[in-house]
């Protein structure tokens, strides 16, 4: 299990106030397996801010590589 001492457990809105995404854009996402920092517990969504920050780390590599690509 990950030491999430000092990492913030982030409910939906906030997690679409971070990535600057709707709510319905990152639970579509996650239904298509695209966004595995969500998790659902007693019918809500939540994730680990540091989650999401690698997530987005994640999405901005790939898009350097696929940008690289294109040249």
């Amino acid at each position: 299990m990950a030491d999430r001492q000092g990492d913030r457990l982030l409910n939906l809105p906030e997690v679409a106030e971070l990535t600057r995404r709707t709510e319905n854009q990152l639970r579509w996402l996650r239904h298509k397996g695209e966004c595995s920092a969500l998790f659902k517990t007693g019918g809500r969504l939540f994730a680990w801010e540091s989650d999401v920050v690698s997530w987005l780390e994640d999405e901005r590599a790939a898009d350097a590589v696929n940008s690289s690509l294109a040249l």
